[in-house]
């Protein structure tokens, strides 16, 4: 599983982010990602929301690509 923060990884795609009471939402091209705090695979640290990014990236309707153990792949196109 993959990890990033929300903060970057809105950045890096180029989406909106809003932080709700509980959730983190994201935003791209009319799609929306929910990410709950309160999930088992979200965890924060020094202030930082971390989770999975696949599913994310999936619900903003994006490809993910998962080379190797250490190179994954987001195509924004």
């Amino acid at each position: 599983m993959v990890y990033c923060s929300l903060k970057d990884l809105a950045n890096g795609i180029g989406a909106g982010i809003k932080v709700e009471s509980g959730t983190v939402k994201l935003t791209l091209n009319g799609k929306t990602a929910t990410v709950d705090l309160r999930d088992k695979q979200v965890f924060t640290y020094d202030g930082t929301a971390y989770a999975p990014i696949k599913s994310i990236v999936l619900k903003l309707g994006l490809q993910y690509k998962r080379e190797d153990l250490f190179a994954t792949h987001i195509n924004l196109d």
